[in-house]
């Protein structure tokens, strides 16, 4: 785990140059360190950096640049020079002396590959012992970064198909002038990018952790992740890869070329549309098990999925993310997920350490039912204090992470985060199992939604008799089903703000996805089958994987998922619904592994999710939650400055109080007020962000707006009534 940031940056070759950070390059030395600040805390173990200039490029047409260029004299007119600068912050897990980054490969000046990379390549082992089979020496004992720099100047772009891991990876090649960078396809690790025109000069930053931008969000952009608590890109000018994503920069012309460098059309996925509409700068490459372009998932099998199958698939997924030259343990929370990945992890190691948090609600508190599991997996269990400190906690996390993250779970994944790195430096995680083994109880509303849509105009005033002052409640969720079933379906059930509860001055920029209006791959899901999709490719990157990568790296943390697994997610997504669910059980094929070594109690209890009260947070003022809230709401820029553009009236705001403050435990009828919690929840964190935002100045070398694209919503939730 790391942290990486740079920039590339394309300039006539007769551009002036002015002095800088080196002699060769003049990029503005104050963005450079606030790149390198914002990574700071993901590696505290070392630090790097790698610049490089390379003069009269002549300009590439028509395809991925893979094979060397060969460098005209500086005075060609059509000639371009390029300029690169790595930066890299270590957090040290494999091989301590001979993983350094950025880490560089050749035979000389000019046949120079660098790289940087954060994350982990579980199959590195075997990469290596191919890779030195088939001639290529290493210099390092067993680094998974130096099989990443010489397996793609062996096999080039095929690489990233090879690669069984965790990574965002940013890779410089000399002989072809080409930046790429790459993301692993479930999107485990993050990586924005910040592309500008500054004419006559072209470039693109990029970092783990996206720059508080300037410039003002699109109404559009903030509607849609208001609307979900997050996004797969930043409401800003920063965009996110995409899971299973490369992006290639140079002097290239923009093409799109799928698996294994084929060329794919524009009917055959977004990816070609995505790269024309890019400075002529990018081309893009989607790989991977999830590739959103051609959405190729493994083909259905024509036997059922046994839990035989699927315990050999965890148990061999958990034993290859075991690798580390320091302490690892284990998040446990007595759930059937993370017991599972805990019970393996123990069995191959001989010992484990195991961690939980209590809770300060008792409600929310699963450290009996952890510490009843560590017991029989036979781990050395550690039930934790949080130590929570809400709003400090929460100011802290967004200004560290630069975005306005909705989901009110990243406090909780904080604290147990924190509370593990005192003890070990790697933690097993069970996310994505519920996404693979359909474990969301939202995914068994989905019936239900087709059932009430013939209610039509009936529904609202059916939803009116049911008191919502409680969200967890079965009337709550009752309510929030007949909405959904006559408006937008699967994504108004998982939603923060429904569209129509959308701040008025927002509501009319959401996308309008409506059954009857939107495209079929914006359509809500319909089938399970369906909503696991979407969930994958959606909510899993840019909600649930990115609050575990915030809340772990700020406590420099690595987290790993062996659900992620590529052969075990192929498996899964091969495996009909009813296999997945035998008599309709939730989540029963897992649960059948599962029962094989836990209690039922264990096994069959109520999933609880790592949620917090934070409704009743914001009324009682535990930990200075309802402070924070009024102080932020009703100062005199509670949504940054006017400059900034995020236009949402204090009576918005100043309703949903009041509603919120109704529903309180003390009410007498059931029926005022309406539970707001994770509503003002988001609210409250776009603040902070714009705050935040606000302060920052105008950097003249990225002033320039690049060319847009609205994020696509990641429909999550984290609270407990979806």
């Amino acid at each position: 785990m790391c942290g990486i940031a740079g920039i590339l940056r394309l300039s006539p070759a007769g551009a002036s140059v002015s002095s800088g950070i080196r002699a060769e390059l003049d990029f503005p030395a104050p963005f450079l360190a606030s790149l390198d600040s914002a990574i700071k805390h993901r590696g505290p173990d070392g630090s790097g950096q790698f610049a490089d200039s390379i003069p009269g490029v002549p300009p590439l047409r028509g395809g991925l640049p893979t094979q060397p260029v060969h460098t005209r004299g500086a005075h060609s007119e059509s000639a371009s020079v390029v300029d690169v600068v790595l930066l890299h912050r270590r957090l040290s897990i494999i091989d301590h002396d001979g993983g350094a980054q950025p880490m560089i490969v050749g035979d000389g000046p000019d046949d120079r590959t660098a790289v940087i990379f954060n994350g982990c390549i579980y199959n590195h082992r075997e990469l290596r012992r191919e890779l030195t089979a088939l001639g290529d020496s290493f210099t390092s004992d067993h680094s998974d970064t130096e099989v990443i720099v010489r397996g793609w100047r062996r096999w080039r772009d095929d690489l990233w198909t090879r690669l069984e891991g965790m990574f965002a990876v940013a890779l410089w090649d000399r002989r072809t002038a080409t930046l790429r960078l790459a993301r692993d396809q479930f999107g485990e690790k993050p990586l924005y990018y910040l592309e500008s025109r500054d004419e006559p000069s072209r470039q693109v930053a990029f970092s783990s952790v996206p720059l508080a931008s300037p410039s003002s969000p699109k109404p559009a952009s903030l509607a849609a992740w208001l609307r979900f608590g997050a996004a797969t890109s930043p409401p800003s000018n920063w965009l996110s890869l995409r899971p299973g994503e490369l992006l290639v920069f140079g002097d290239a012309k923009p093409s799109a070329v799928g698996w294994g460098g084929s060329p794919r059309g524009p009917s055959q996925g977004s990816s070609s549309s995505r790269a024309a509409f890019r400075v002529p700068l990018a081309a893009t490459i989607a790989f991977g098990l999830l590739n959103s372009s051609t959405r190729a998932t493994p083909p259905p099998r024509d036997y059922p999925l046994a839990p035989e199958e699927v315990e050999s698939l965890l148990r061999r997924a958990v034993e290859r993310r075991l690798e580390a030259d320091v302490p690892l343990g284990a998040f446990l929370s007595g759930g059937v997920d993370s017991s599972l990945v805990s019970l393996f992890a123990r069995r191959a190691l001989g010992s484990l350490d195991t961690f939980t948090v209590a809770m300060p609600d008792p409600r929310y508190d699963e450290s009996a039912f952890a510490a009843a599991a560590a017991q029989a997996i036979g781990s050395r269990h550690h039930t934790l204090d949080c130590n929570a400190h809400p709003a400090d906690d929460l100011v802290h996390l967004i200004r560290q992470i630069n975005l306005p993250f909705g989901d009110s779970s990243l406090l909780p994944a904080y604290w147990v985060s924190r509370a593990a790195r005192a003890h070990v430096k790697v933690a097993l995680s069970g996310d994505g199992g519920d996404e693979l083994f359909a474990g969301y109880n939202r995914y068994y509303a989905l019936p239900w939604l087709a059932r009430l849509r013939p209610l039509g105009p009936l529904a609202p005033a059916l939803a009116a008799l049911f008191p919502t002052s409680n969200p967890r409640s079965t009337s709550s969720r009752a309510a929030r089903l007949l909405h959904a079933a006559v408006h937008h379906g699967y994504f108004d059930l998982v939603s923060i703000f429904p569209r129509a509860t959308l701040p008025p001055e927002l509501r009319a920029h959401a996308p309008t996805d409506d059954n009857d209006r939107a495209s079929p791959a914006d359509q809500p899901p319909r089938s399970i089958a369906a909503a696991i999709w979407h969930d994958l490719a959606h909510y899993l990157p840019a909600d649930l994987l990115r609050k575990t990568d915030a809340a772990s790296m700020s406590c420099a943390l690595e987290v790993r998922c062996p659900f992620l697994d590529t052969d075990l997610a192929r498996a899964a997504l091969s495996a009909t619904i009813e296999s997945l669910t035998p008599r309709a059980e939730r989540k029963g094929l897992l649960k059948a592994v599962a029962r094989r070594h836990f209690p039922s109690f264990i096994v069959d209890r109520r999933k609880m999710g790592f949620a917090i009260p934070i409704g009743e947070w914001f009324r009682t003022d535990f930990g200075s939650m309802r402070t924070l809230l009024l102080d932020r709401f009703r100062g005199a820029e509670p949504f940054g400055p006017p400059s900034l553009g995020i236009d949402i009236d204090r009576s918005f705001t100043e309703r949903l109080i009041r509603e919120h403050d109704a529903a309180g435990g003390n009410s007498t009828n059931p029926w005022k007020g309406r539970d707001h919690g994770q509503r003002l929840y988001a609210l409250l964190v776009l603040s902070i962000w714009a705050e935040h935002a606000g302060r920052v100045h105008r950097i003249e070398a990225f002033a320039a707006a690049p060319t847009s694209r609205h994020p696509e919503p990641a429909r999550p939730s984290s609270s407990p009534d979806r």
